[in-house]
């Protein structure tokens, strides 16, 4: 099962990809996330998740973040 698309592709990509996770959520019928990797966002893509309901974080590291929460859930 999918919970999280994590995205490391160039950021004119980003669409592409975008598109491709709305496809993913139709066909599990269940939300998912989309996680662009620091450095990576696209307004075009940020639309497109919108439209479809699917949330999303651009321009993080999922280890720091996750780091982050473990130390303040810990």
């Amino acid at each position: 099962m999918v919970d999280v698309v994590e995205v490391f592709r160039p950021n004119d990509e980003l669409p592409k990809v975008a598109l491709e996770a709305v496809e993913m959520k139709a066909r599990l019928g269940r939300p998912l996330v989309f996680w662009a990797q620091l450095g990576l966002e696209n307004e075009e893509a940020k639309h497109i998740l919108e439209t479809n309901g699917i949330r999303y974080v651009m321009d993080a590291c999922m280890r720091t973040v996750h780091k982050v929460h473990v130390r303040e859930t810990a």
